[in-house]
């Protein structure tokens, strides 16, 4: 009976052990795919930030690019307004005084004319 029995515990052993080879050898496999798989979702992570990214870029620069484009039309509005208003003006003053240029003219004649005096101021005296 110990002969069997010691036959029967070998053989027991012999199953146990190859369980545990197969539980370690799936082990193995399993911690083989879930870091496969933990590569795999680093590298979608990685790709859906660069396209997130990227899309913001292009949709930030579009909103830059609308954002200058208003700008310059806002700013030739502008300048139109400035231009009416000031043409405006103008003809309102031409209406007022007709002859302005004529008048600038004689105005700027008569700076030239004290401009170029001939008699210089004299000098300082020193006082000691």
């Amino acid at each position: 009976m110990t002969a069997i029995s010691e036959a029967e515990r070998a053989r027991r052993q012999s199953e146990c052990d190859q369980r545990r080879a197969a539980e370690a050898s799936e082990r193995a496999s399993l911690r083989a795919e879930l870091e496969a798989l933990r590569v795999e979702l680093t590298e979608r992570w990685h790709a859906e930030l660069t396209a997130i990214s990227e899309a913001l870029a292009k949709r930030t620069n579009e909103a830059i690019d609308q954002v200058e484009m208003l700008n310059k039309r806002l700013q030739a509005e502008l300048c139109n307004l400035v231009k009416t208003q000031f043409g405006a003006l103008r003809a309102r003053v031409d209406g007022v005084l007709p002859d302005t240029k004529s008048a600038l003219r004689v105005a700027r004649e008569r700076a030239d004319e004290v401009s170029e005096s001939p008699d210089p101021l004299p000098p300082r005296r020193v006082i000691n």
